[in-house]
């Protein structure tokens, strides 16, 4: 207790209570016999008083991510030196409210979480469990999340694998993609297994929910690049047998004969990048294969993973008609399993379509007619049986994306290889932020930066309060069933969906002309604004930042 000496202002009262506790643990230490117990109760009864006099004499601007007790927390289950290197607090124990507010401005409030810290003591002495191995510390703070377990967020990430080469570059991609000068194949892979490890311990989840291999064309690299990170995977943290492992596929030849050996290497599902079954509309594209080849490598792939094959479409493409549009589509859905993504063209500036229709070689559809052929797919999917769940994607029997709802719902994911992207807490350097990072793009400078410092990350941004609910209102309002209360309410604690925009005029007009729906589920798009989505999307981010800025907010400047 002599750490108390070097803060004056604390009364006899403070010093008593927290005399209390550390005797408490003393003796709960001595009466219990699971080393984890003890380890924990032996790490309270040694920082406990920096704990409370941090608590007491911090003045931290309210930010629901930043608790005032977050730094002693840390402290709390990193500095007992003898102890396993990383705990966490099992979410069931820390549904006190005071963990759901910002930072306290008097005592009297502070001295409130004396609560958390006695209801977890008693749990100690009846549930072993209470305390965890192998979890950041950061997850002792995280905020109560009601149904939606802290492990979507904190404990668990996804994990995207970027395979940067093509055969060919397509005449709409502006992809981060590479024609390969040379085979340099089994160095690109050992230097993904690098930066997977490095990465993967650097966030300390203790679980990957699913794996996805895109690119560029992932279906170049061989088989054994796949199972080699999926090993790599499983060596430094949890990867079920039932984890979603997908691989995008382009459909030639030679992907076809690969498929079995992908799926021995532990692929499990396959996303098929068909397009078209026009061969006009391929040659346009500049894909490499035809339709006759699209249609084998999907009756293979439906073969080896029935009901977890996708089938890529675009639509709006030059010289497509909603009629042409409507008979692709119908024999899509002849051949196609139980996934389909559509995606409309987008001119992308300094491609070759781009080109090519700005010189007025090619035409595409109107924005008019495009929209005309969004909503008719939409409903010829409906009529096959297919659920939309998201903006581009449908569903039957819920083989939906599991990989791609993890984005959506704002869930941690790790990007690993060239020009990957990722979102995560660097929780390896005591880092409480997720941060939005960036890959080196070019591939042979992204293998020696993999090579000289383990992995090639060239770009990180800590992501504010603000930051972070923009993506989950952008990203949430993608899907069809939207932002449920309890889903934004683990970012977004102390102001709800119908404080922030239930008395804006402008969200009331927009709900008023049918476009949006705010109700006691939460918010979400009708499906008459699902199709209009990016253009409301402004206005509710504006109001979001007005919102906090009228709470004080302000936003981050140095990024």
């Amino acid at each position: 207790m002599c750490s108390f000496l070097i803060y004056p202002r604390l009364n006899l009262n403070i010093f008593i209570s927290a005399t209390s506790i550390s005797a408490s643990c003393l003796f709960l230490t001595a009466t219990v016999s699971n080393p984890y117990i003890i380890a924990g109760l032996t790490t309270v009864l040694y920082t406990f008083p920096l704990i409370l006099a941090d608590t007491l004499l911090s003045h931290n601007t309210p930010d629901t991510f930043l608790h005032p007790l977050q730094p002693a927390c840390t402290r709390l289950f990193t500095s007992f030196p003898h102890s396993p290197s990383h705990w966490s607090i099992d979410p069931k124990y820390l549904n006190s409210s005071t963990f759901l507010t910002s930072a306290p401005s008097n005592l009297t409030s502070r001295l409130s979480t004396f609560q958390v810290f006695l209801h977890l003591l008693s749990a100690l002495t009846t549930d072993h469990n209470v305390i965890s191995k192998h979890h950041c510390p950061q997850r002792f703070l995280s905020l109560n999340t009601g149904t939606n377990t802290l492990s979507h967020h904190t404990n668990e990430a996804s994990l995207y694998i970027h395979w940067p080469y093509c055969l060919k570059r397509c005449t709409y991609c502006n992809f981060n993609k590479y024609i390969p000068r040379g085979d340099n194949s089994a160095l690109v892979t050992k230097s993904l297994l690098r930066e997977t490890e490095t990465l993967l311990k650097l966030s300390q989840v203790s679980r990957i929910s699913s794996v996805f291999f895109g690119g560029g064309t992932p279906s170049l690299a061989h088989p054994s690049t796949v199972s080699a990170v999926l090993e790599m995977v499983s060596k430094i943290t949890a990867l079920s047998d039932k984890a979603e492992v997908t691989l995008e596929i382009n459909p030639t030849p030679a992907a076809k004969d690969a498929l079995k050996d992908f799926k021995r290497a532990g692929v499990n599902r396959f996303s098929v990048g068909v397009q078209s079954l026009s061969e006009d509309h391929l040659r346009t594209l500049g894909r490499d294969h035809s339709p006759q080849d699209a249609l084998r490598v999907l009756a293979e792939a439906r073969s080896l993973c029935p009901g977890r094959v996708s089938l890529d479409a675009m639509f709006a493409l030059p010289g497509q008609s909603v009629s042409s549009w409507e008979m692709e589509l119908s024999e899509l859905l002849r051949v196609c399993d139980q996934h389909v993504s559509l995606y409309q063209l987008t001119l992308e500036r300094g491609t070759q379509l781009f080109k090519k229709v700005q010189s007025g070689e090619l035409s595409v559809p109107s924005d008019d007619v495009t929209a005309l052929m969004y909503q008719s797919a939409r409903r010829a999917l409906e009529e096959a049986g297919f659920q939309q769940y998201e903006v581009s994607n449908f569903a039957k029997n819920s083989a939906v994306s599991e990989h791609n709802i993890g984005y959506w719902k704002g869930r941690q994911y790790i990007g690993v290889g060239p020009g990957a992207h990722g979102r995560f807490v660097p929780c390896a350097e005591g880092g409480f932020q997720r941060e939005a990072r960036t890959q080196t793009l070019e591939p042979d400078v992204w293998i020696r930066e993999v090579q000289s410092h383990g992995h090639a990350t060239r770009r990180r941004i800590k992501l504010d309060h603000l930051d972070l609910l923009e993506e989950v209102l952008v990203m949430g309002l993608r899907m069809s069933g939207g932002i449920s209360h309890q889903h934004w309410e683990f970012f977004s604690p102390q102001n709800d969906l119908h404080q922030i925009f239930g008395s804006s005029a402008d969200i009331q007009e927009l709900q008023a002309a049918g476009f949006l729906i705010l109700d006691d589920e939460g918010l979400r798009c009708s499906w008459e604004g699902l199709a209009l989505l990016d253009s409301l999307l402004p206005t509710m981010l504006l109001e979001l930042e007005r919102f906090l800025h009228h709470r004080g907010f302000r936003k981050t400047q140095s990024k």
